[in-house]
Protein backbone atom coordinates (compact mmCIF):
# COMPACT_ATOMS: atom_id res chain seq x y z
CA UNK A 1 0.00 0.00 0.00
CA UNK A 2 1.38 3.32 -0.92
CA UNK A 3 2.10 6.08 1.54
CA UNK A 4 -1.21 8.73 1.19
CA UNK A 5 -0.02 12.36 0.81
CA UNK A 6 -2.06 13.65 3.98
CA UNK A 7 -2.72 11.93 7.56
CA UNK A 8 -5.32 8.78 7.49
CA UNK A 9 -7.33 8.16 10.72
CA UNK A 10 -6.38 4.39 11.80
CA UNK A 11 -10.31 3.65 11.35
CA UNK A 12 -9.64 4.65 7.62
CA UNK A 13 -6.53 2.79 7.10
CA UNK A 14 -8.09 -0.21 8.28
CA UNK A 15 -10.90 0.28 5.87
CA UNK A 16 -8.65 0.54 3.09
CA UNK A 17 -6.85 -2.60 3.55
CA UNK A 18 -9.93 -4.18 4.20
CA UNK A 19 -10.62 -3.09 0.76
CA UNK A 20 -7.78 -3.47 -1.12
CA UNK A 21 -7.39 -7.22 0.33
CA UNK A 22 -10.67 -7.98 -1.25
CA UNK A 23 -9.40 -6.44 -4.40
CA UNK A 24 -6.74 -8.08 -4.80
CA UNK A 25 -8.36 -11.92 -3.86
CA UNK A 26 -11.21 -11.28 -6.53
CA UNK A 27 -10.19 -13.83 -9.26
CA UNK A 28 -12.56 -13.92 -12.40
CA UNK A 29 -14.19 -16.94 -12.82
CA UNK A 30 -13.23 -18.26 -16.56
CA UNK A 31 -16.24 -20.38 -17.50
CA UNK A 32 -18.54 -17.59 -16.41
CA UNK A 33 -22.16 -17.76 -18.38
CA UNK A 34 -23.51 -14.41 -19.26
CA UNK A 35 -27.50 -14.25 -18.27
CA UNK A 36 -29.56 -12.28 -20.47
CA UNK A 37 -33.29 -11.28 -20.22
CA UNK A 38 -35.09 -12.96 -22.80
CA UNK A 39 -35.93 -9.59 -24.41
CA UNK A 40 -32.42 -8.80 -24.43
CA UNK A 41 -31.42 -11.69 -26.44
CA UNK A 42 -34.88 -11.41 -28.71
CA UNK A 43 -33.87 -8.10 -29.27
CA UNK A 44 -30.13 -8.41 -30.22
CA UNK A 45 -31.82 -11.81 -32.67
CA UNK A 46 -33.90 -8.98 -34.50
CA UNK A 47 -31.48 -6.27 -34.51
CA UNK A 48 -29.16 -8.85 -36.43
CA UNK A 49 -31.54 -9.66 -38.97
CA UNK A 50 -32.64 -6.37 -39.95
CA UNK A 51 -29.40 -4.74 -40.32
CA UNK A 52 -28.63 -5.48 -44.21
CA UNK A 53 -32.83 -3.67 -44.76
CA UNK A 54 -32.44 -0.66 -46.72
CA UNK A 55 -34.71 2.67 -45.66
CA UNK A 56 -36.39 5.10 -47.65
CA UNK A 57 -38.53 7.89 -47.48
CA UNK A 58 -41.58 6.27 -45.43
CA UNK A 59 -40.97 2.53 -46.30
CA UNK A 60 -38.33 -0.24 -45.74
CA UNK A 61 -37.79 -2.46 -48.59
CA UNK A 62 -35.11 -5.55 -48.33
CA UNK A 63 -32.62 -5.42 -51.00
Amino acid sequence: MSTPTSPVSPSTRIHIQRAMSFTEAWRPVVNRRNSYKKEDLKHELQMALICDIKTGPGFSEKM
